[in-house]
C-alpha cells in the first residue's frame, strides 16, 4: 500500500520557494545576457543585479533598493564601451553557457520533485504511521493487562485487577528456588545481599551486555504478574517516573505457549508478534514489528518457557529465543519459567550463561499483610455499580475491608498456624486464602484442601 503524506513538510516548502526564486533569477539573467550579447555589450555585474532586482521585492514608494543603487554605481564606475571586437561565435558561446546552467538547474529541480521529494514525503508519512500504530499497540496492551483479574470459578463475584493488588516482589540473583527446601538458616545468612526489587532487577538486566533476563519462580509465585508490571512501567507515566533509568520505547508481551511452527520451524519474532496481535484483534503488519525491533529500543516479555510441555520443542524454543536476541541488537528480553522448565538433565538452557538470572522469593509476612489489605479493599469496592459508588459508600467499604483483612493477617501470623505461613508466601495461594476468608471465614490447613475449596 502506498503511503502518502497529506502535509507538505515546512522544510520542503522553504526549499521549494528558494528553488523557484533562483530559477527566476537565472531566467532573467539569461535574458539579460542574451540581450547584451545581441547588442555587443560586455556582461557586467549590472546584468546580474538587474536580474535579481526583477524578482526581488520593491519598496512601496517606488524607490530603488539600496543594493540596486549600489549595483548601478559600481556598474557606472566600471562600465566600458561596447565590445566591437566580440564576434557572433563568442556571443553564441556565452549564451550557450548561461542557457546550459539554466537547463541544469531546471533539471535538478524537476528531479528533486520527481524522485527525492516523494521519498522524503513517504519517509515522513511512514514515521507518522509507525507513531500512530505504536500508540495503538500501547493502548491495546494496556487494556489487555488492566482487564486481567484475580478470580476463581468458585467465586465469580470476587474479581480484582492486578493493578489493584500488586505488591513488589523480592528477587535474588544468588538464591535459587531449587534450594528452597534447604534449612532456612542458609537464606538468613545472606541478610539482604543479592535481594532486589523489580526495578533494580530490570536496571541490572539493561546494563548486562547479553540483554537477556531469566526470571525463575514456582507456580503461583507471580511470574506473569511481574511481566505485566514491567509492561506497565513502560506504558504508564506515573510508574515510568519511578525508574531512575531510561525505559524502552515499546514493550511486547508474548506467552510462549502461543508459538506455532510454520512448516518445520518457528517463524521469526516479527511474524510471531503479528500472529499474537491478530489474536487480540489489532493486527499490525510484520514489517512494522520488524522496523520497531530494529530501529527502537524495545522490551520483549516472553512468558512461560515451562508451559511448552514437549522437551524437544522447549529446546527449539530456547534456540529461537537466542536467535531473536542475536537478530535485534536494540531489543531486551525477559523470559520466565518454573524451575522444572529448566532442568539441567533435560539439556534445556539459554545461551550466554553470564546473562542475568533471578529467582522470585516468597512473600514476607509484611508483604502478605500489604497484599491482603489491598485485595480486600479492591474486592469490597467492586461490590456495586459505578453509579452507586458515592464517596460516603467508598469510605464505608474501605472500613469493612479493613475489618475483614486484619483478622486473617493475625490468623496467618499466629504461632499455631505455622503450617499455613509457608503457603501464604506464594501470591496465588494467598489470593485463594483471601477469597475463602471473604466468603466463608475459613482457611484450610493444607495446599490440597485449599485448592479443592477454591477451584
Amino acid at each position: 500500500m502506498a503511503v502518502t503524506c497529506p502535509h507538505f513538510p515546512e522544510s520542503l516548502k522553504l526549499l521549494s520557494r528558494i528553488s523557484r526564486t533562483l530559477l527566476l533569477v537565472l531566467i532573467f539573467f539569461a535574458g539579460t545576457v542574451a540581450v547584451a550579447c545581441a547588442k555587443g555589450e560586455r556582461v557586467t555585474p549590472l546584468h546580474v543585479t538587474a536580474a535579481a532586482a526583477a524578482v526581488s521585492p520593491k519598496k512601496e514608494d517606488g524607490g530603488s533598493l539600496p543594493n540596486e543603487k549600489e549595483g548601478r554605481g559600481n556598474a557606472d564606475a566600471n562600465s566600458q564601451p561596447p565590445l566591437a571586437d566580440m564576434d557572433a561565435g563568442d556571443r553564441i558561446t556565452l549564451m550557450g553557457v548561461v542557457l546550459s546552467a539554466v537547463i541544469a538547474l531546471i533539471t535538478a529541480i524537476w528531479a528533486f520533485f520527481k524522485w527525492i521529494y516523494p521519498l522524503l514525503s513517504a519517509k515522513s508519512a511512514r514515521k507518522k504511521l509507525l507513531a500512530d500504530l505504536a500508540e495503538r499497540h500501547r493502548a491495546t496492551l494496556r487494556a489487555q493487562i488492566k482487564k486481567q483479574s484475580l478470580s476463581t470459578t468458585a467465586f465469580d463475584g470476587v474479581s480484582v485487577t492486578l493493578a489493584d493488588t500488586f505488591v513488589p516482589l523480592r528477587m535474588s540473583d544468588t538464591w535459587r528456588n531449587e534450594n528452597r527446601f534447604m534449612p532456612a538458616k542458609s537464606l538468613k545468612s545472606q541478610g539482604n545481599d543479592g535481594i532486589h526489587s523489580p526495578e533494580e532487577v530490570l536496571q541490572k538486566a539493561f546494563k548486562n551486555e547479553h540483554r537477556k533476563l531469566l526470571v525463575v519462580g514456582e507456580p503461583g509465585s507471580g511470574k506473569t504478574t511481574l511481566l505485566y508490571y514491567y509492561a506497565l512501567l513502560c506504558l504508564e507515566k506515573k510508574l515510568y517516573e519511578k525508574c531512575s533509568f531510561r525505559l524502552p520505547d515499546l514493550v511486547f508481551y508474548l506467552p510462549l505457549r502461543e508459538l506455532r511452527r510454520v512448516g518445520e520451524e518457528y517463524p521469526l519474532l516479527p511474524a510471531t508478534l503479528l500472529a499474537s496481535s491478530k489474536r487480540h484483534s489489532h493486527a499490525i503488519e510484520e514489517d512494522v514489528f520488524f522496523d520497531w525491533l530494529h530501529a527502537s529500543t524495545t522490551l520483549v516479555l516472553l512468558d512461560g518457557l515451562d508451559e511448552i510441555s514437549d522437551i524437544a520443542q522447549r529446546r527449539e524454543v530456547c534456540a529461537w529465543i537466542d536467535n531473536a536476541v542475536a537478530s535485534f541488537p536494540k531489543a531486551y528480553f525477559i523470559v520466565t519459567s518454573r524451575t522444572t522448565g529448566l532442568r539441567k538433565g533435560d539439556n534445556i538452557k539459554l545461551k550466554n550463561p553470564d546473562a542475568v538470572q533471578v529467582d522470585i522469593m516468597d512473600f514476607t509476612p509484611g508483604q502478605q499483610a500489604t497484599f491482603l489489605r489491598r485485595w480486600f479493599e479492591a474486592a469490597f469496592l467492586e461490590e456495586a455499580f459505578l453509579a452507586d459508588k458515592t464517596p460516603a459508600w467508598q469510605k464505608s467499604q474501605r472500613e469493612h475491608a479493613g475489618e475483614k483483612a486484619e483478622p486473617i493477617i493475625a490468623f496467618l501470623t499466629a504461632e499455631e498456624n505455622r503450617s499455613l505461613q509457608s503457603l501464604a508466601g506464594i501470591p496465588l495461594l494467598l489470593q485463594l486464602m483471601a477469597m475463602l476468608w471473604k466468603n466463608i471465614d475459613y482457611l484450610p490447613s493444607s495446599r490440597v484442601e485449599l485448592y479443592s475449596k477454591a477451584l
